[in-house]
């Protein structure tokens, strides 16, 4: 399975890569094993509808891809922020929601964080390029 999951990443990547520069660009590819939606240019994708509330997207990111599969949802986004603010606002607004930080790790401009809640488990990784725009990776599992 994730054999064909990056196969069909690849795909998608290379079909956006062809869009680039259009401020609309998306590209959405569904498998018997994942649905993947990446954005380009200044596009962004939409959160699926299950995406739970209590995992927030910091306020002004842009989604820019989303791949579900059966056991893992994962969110690519970016904003205007740097990469400790944005680690902030995650740890802040997760407890805040009942998450329980189980592990972070802080290194130069990139932070990673694990939080657990009921039989939940997100895992973030956010860094930057230019110390002004935050790239967050957050991905969702459920603990069986």
């Amino acid at each position: 399975m994730q054999k064909m999951t990056l196969f069909v990443t690849t795909l998608a990547m290379l079909a956006l890569a062809s869009g680039c520069g259009r401020d609309k660009a998306q590209v959405a590819v569904n498998t018997k094993d994942a649905k993947i939606t990446v954005a380009g240019g200044n596009a962004s994708v939409a959160l699926p509808d299950n995406f739970p509330k209590d995992v927030p997207i910091m306020p002004g990111a842009s989604v820019k891809s989303v791949i579900k599969t059966q056991d893992v949802t994962s969110v690519t986004a970016t904003v205007s922020a740097s990469p400790q603010e944005a680690a902030k606002y995650y740890q802040d607004s997760l407890t805040s929601q009942g998450w329980k930080v189980e592990n972070t790790l802080a290194v130069n401009n990139v932070t990673m964080m694990t939080v657990a809640k009921d039989k939940r488990e997100v895992t973030l990784q956010i860094g930057t390029s230019d110390g002004k725009t935050a790239a967050i990776m957050i991905a969702l599992r459920s603990k069986d």
